[in-house]
């Protein structure tokens, strides 16, 4: 369930479309002070893993997540997140907290599922409902790419899901990763987010709501 930025692409060209989970705050904390000095470290992917105490019982995350992935290109150009509609399983049978995810990318122009759906192995959540994803390879049909100019599908490699479990409705983190296709991006230093946020299962298209890209857009009672 749940860096240093570097444009090397000028934005008068064709953005990289990528994936999406940092902390965004406004105020100063310990959190912030060491993002900045991630910051001054060229090409330094900064992981923020909330430093949340174990929770009594972690949340159960199973069910439906609207899933949404960005990063400082995409908010650039002002465009939307990749979506994904994300299935979830929760397994504590074996006396651990395993999350699976399956995710389907969403149309842009819809909200309508597109391609085929990809699902991952089962990833062990921390007491404090944080977790490592090693999803490795994703990729994102053209049609769900949402940058103008849409120049294909996007193809990464290597992509890892840092997430911290907010609530039994919610979750977020960043995404590191490399991007291939249609042009070379490194997702961790161009500061990719993502969040997902429980719908009902079967919803699609117009009846979605909002998307939520990272943390920040989370509600303030998401998450201890």
């Amino acid at each position: 369930m749940f860096s240093s930025t570097r444009r090397a692409l000028s934005l008068s060209s064709h953005l990289v479309p990528v994936l999406l989970v940092v902390l965004l705050g406004a105020c100063p904390d310990p959190e912030g002070a060491f993002n900045d000095f991630g910051n001054r470290i060229p090409d330094a992917a900064v992981i923020v893993q909330p430093d949340s105490p174990p929770f009594e019982n972690i949340p159960d995350v199973s069910g439906t997540f609207l899933t949404g992935l960005t990063n400082d290109l995409i908010i650039a150009t002002s465009s939307p997140p990749v979506q994904f509609l994300a299935t979830q399983t929760v397994d504590k049978s074996g006396g651990k907290y395993m999350l699976t995810l399956s995710l389907q990318p969403l149309s842009v122009a819809t909200r309508e599922p597109v391609g085929s759906a990809i699902a991952y192995a089962p990833v062990e959540v921390a007491d404090n409902g944080s977790f490592t994803a090693t999803v490795g390879s994703l990729t994102v049909p053209a049609e769900a790419d949402p940058l103008p100019g849409n120049l294909g599908p996007i193809v990464a490699s290597n992509v890892v899901i840092h997430g911290q479990i907010r609530s039994a409705d919610a979750h977020c983190g960043t995404v590191d990763g490399m991007v291939s296709m249609p042009v070379p991006t490194d997702l961790g230093t161009s500061h990719t987010t993502y969040a997902g946020i429980r719908v009902q299962p079967g919803t699609t298209g117009s009846d979605l709501p909002p998307v939520v890209k990272d943390c920040a857009g989370l509600s303030p009672d998401a998450g201890p």
